[in-house]
């Protein structure tokens, strides 16, 4: 008992102790932005949809994933609104080619040195962000399931999980926090009329606690279970030096190459995804939405 009491003694004497504690103090009345809906009362929980600040003109968003249905929908849908669009993809060069007022560049998000690197050729450009969005994703299609049944389990079949879950981590989870991490100083932050800058994610309430259908893809939930609980931290530490909002979203039921069987067009889910946004740029916030502003417990 003396033993533990002696080290919290010489942990409040240290010299740090001050700076730590005033960190903990500032990083908890932050927490309280966090919007968590009550499981029960999910169906009544709604985005309030007022004082939406559109973005337009003279402003900068960073699309990552504009190789998929949904992140080049999106980004045409800001090129459209008069923003400037920055757009990145992994293997499929989107028909945004050649359109005026986005670029594109080719970007592996997992890849620490090509994210640094690109990192360095947008701040040598001077470009500042109001808005970056990540619409990445990995699903491998695997649907396992835990058995009690031994003959079932191979070594084989084990490794191919395993890599399963390491890949969709890497993709899901690692690769947007080395976006948020790398590009967060890019933000316009402290300019009050341009709004609270956004970082906004890609993510499926299957990597929710609140989920609609229980067992199996484990590499998916994994992937994004951990983005959700990643990303509420960075948002904590954020927000003691300035005000940036971190919004999950969920984009539906969209119809996309991935999903051949959505109802959603892709279309509406992106004009969706963007009105979310907008309507979240007057104070910072950590939130989960899903489409006409539907909260998602998480």
């Amino acid at each position: 008992m003396m033993s533990k009491v002696s080290r919290l003694v010489r942990k409040l004497l240290s010299p740090d102790a001050p700076a730590k504690i005033e960190r903990r103090l500032r990083t908890a009345a932050i927490a309280r932005s966090v919007i968590r809906p009550n499981p029960f009362l999910a169906g009544l929980c709604r985005q309030l949809r007022i004082n939406r600040l559109r973005y337009g003109s003279g402003q900068t968003a960073l699309v990552c994933g504009v190789g998929g249905d949904i992140g080049e929908a999106i980004a045409h849908q800001l090129v459209l609104q008069g923003c400037r669009v920055i757009g990145t993809y992994r293997d499929r060069r989107p028909e945004l080619a050649g359109n005026a007022g986005i670029q594109l560049f080719q970007l592996d998000i997992t890849s620490v040195d090509q994210v640094s690197d690109f990192y360095k050729e947008l701040d040598q450009q001077s470009i500042r962000l109001d808005l970056i969005v990540v619409a990445t994703g990995f699903n491998s299609g695997l649907d396992y399931h835990a058995s009690n049944c031994s003959e079932e389990l191979t070594r084989e079949t084990l490794s191919l999980e395993y890599q399963d879950i390491l890949q969709s981590f890497q993709s899901n989870t690692l690769g947007p926090y080395l976006l948020m991490r790398r590009f967060a100083d890019l933000l316009n932050v402290g300019i009050p009329r341009r709004g609270i800058p956004q970082i906004c994610l890609l993510s499926s309430s299957l990597g929710t606690m609140n989920n609609e259908l229980y067992g199996g893809s484990y590499g998916y939930r994994t992937g994004k279970g951990a983005l959700h609980s990643l990303s509420m931290a960075v948002y904590c530490d954020l927000n003691i030096d300035a005000h940036v909002g971190i919004q999950i979203l969920g984009p539906g039921n969209v119809n996309t190459r991935m999903n051949p069987g959505g109802l959603m067009p892709v279309e509406l889910a992106a004009s969706e995804i963007i009105a979310n946004i907008e309507f979240n740029r007057k104070r910072p916030r950590f939130q989960f939405l899903g489409p006409k502003g539907r909260r998602i417990p998480w």
